[in-house]
């Protein structure tokens, strides 16, 4: 997989620890992290360390720049710029594109060193002050020159309003992560990421068993037979000719689908880490909402399984059998029909299990959407069935994946419209 790729750029002597912090946290956190100090750096050997410094940064997305007391190596002697500077100049012109996003960050002593100074020379009228060297900043005038370069002062103060010129000040690395966080969306990793796309992409595998193109209720009128029926055990149970018509489509159009149903990677996310939260009160990782929705749906799916293998084993032929024989009617609410209860209940198990899991499919994706929203939870699919419109494009009774995925988009952009 090609992670986002990120440039971090700074004199290296004053930043080497904090570099390698930053640096070490967007990995974990699934970013591909280019520091030219370690080994992993992305180099033409080909070119000057310098010119291979800046063609790294055509091939990243983000650009951080680090601003301290230092002005580090020299990229051109004669106009007194530094490789940070340069860095610094190639990132912009991209981010002036768009094609790359710019953090500059500077620490605090300095920024506030800098308006001291700046405020002592007005004050006792000489400008010397500002360029005094100390331990802490080596060279005042390049520094500050460069901080304001970076803010883009100059532009400014003559009524332009150029991009990419806030400069954040910092104290430590907690500063830095907190902005980098916002910036580059890292409310959840990359790695979450890919997990989350993953299983929306096995949603709508799945959604091409659970719907289909001439209905999307494929358990018909089954479900409205009511589990009222199978509340008490009997050897045989009585159905009308409807009930019995509406079992007999959803068993042969419907209910074989649903064995390629399929949770691999649900059950994979299962086993990391990636849906687990920290809980300050306990001071362990607890399952969150999508946790506990996959580990639901597995289970859902699990149990149609094994009733499914129990039905094909000991009742189908028989269901066929006996169906056939009677020839039920769509419209027949008058005629009563007598079955073994084992038998029809299995099966209107079954149909019942594909109604749960299919509002188990829609509730995952919804939180997947809208991991912040605490909404109720769908009881029954069928009242996000897509519009008659789109059914009347449809003619084959086989939804391929890429309609599936399409079926899925339209879900989401439904609710994304509603909240709006």
């Amino acid at each position: 997989m090609k992670r986002p790729r990120i440039f971090i750029s700074s004199t290296i002597y004053d930043f080497k620890d904090l570099r390698s912090s930053v640096k070490f946290y967007l990995e974990e956190n699934g970013f591909d992290v280019q520091t030219s100090e370690t080994t992993d750096f992305d180099v033409d050997t080909t070119n000057h360390s310098y010119e291979a410094c800046l063609n790294n940064i055509e091939t990243c997305q983000y650009f951080i720049l680090l601003i301290g007391g230092r002005k580090g190596g020299l990229y051109d002697k004669e106009k007194n710029i530094s490789i940070t500077q340069a860095e610094y100049r190639k990132a912009y012109d991209l981010a002036k594109d768009g094609k790359l996003k710019l953090l500059s960050f500077v620490r605090k002593e300095i920024y506030d060193i800098r308006i001291d100074r700046k405020s002592l020379s007005k004050c006792i009228d000489n400008s010397l002050i500002l360029s005094v060297s100390s331990p802490i900043i080596n060279d005042p005038d390049f520094v500050f020159g460069f901080i304001d370069e970076v803010s883009k002062n100059a532009e400014t103060s003559h009524g332009e309003k150029p991009v990419a010129n806030w400069i954040f000040q910092f104290n430590d690395f907690k500063d830095i992560i907190s902005v980098i966080k916002n910036a580059l969306s890292l409310k959840i990793n990359t790695n979450a990421q890919v997990w989350e796309e993953n299983i929306k992409r096995e949603i709508a595998y799945n959604f091409r068993f659970l719907f289909n193109k001439k209905n999307l209720s494929p358990t018909y009128g089954l479900w409205k037979i009511g589990k009222d029926k199978f509340s008490k055990r009997n050897k045989t149970i009585k159905l009308t000719g409807h009930e019995v018509w509406c079992m007999r489509y959803y068993e042969l159009l419907n209910l074989h689908r649903l064995r390629d149903l399929e949770i691999h990677t649900m059950k994979e996310s299962l086993m990391t880490e990636v849906f687990f939260d920290f809980s300050l009160e306990s001071k362990t990782l607890i399952p969150n909402k999508v946790f506990l929705k996959i580990e639901k749906l597995v289970a859902k799916v699990a149990k149609f399984k094994s009733f499914y293998t129990l039905y094909e084993s000991d009742y189908m032929k028989k269901f066929h059998s006996a169906t056939q024989l009677l020839a039920p009617k769509h419209n027949d609410n008058l005629t009563i029909f007598e079955f073994d209860y084992e038998m029809i209940y299995i099966l209107a198990s079954l149909a019942f299990l594909h109604i749960d899991i299919t509002a188990l499919h829609l509730n995952l994706l919804r939180t997947l959407t809208f991991p912040n929203e605490d909404s109720a939870d769908v009881k029954e699919y069928i009242e996000y069935s897509i519009n008659s419109e789109e059914n009347k494009r449809l003619k084959e009774e086989n939804l391929s994946y890429e309609e599936a995925l399409s079926y899925v988009n339209d879900f989401i952009e439904s609710w994304k419209s509603k909240k709006h």
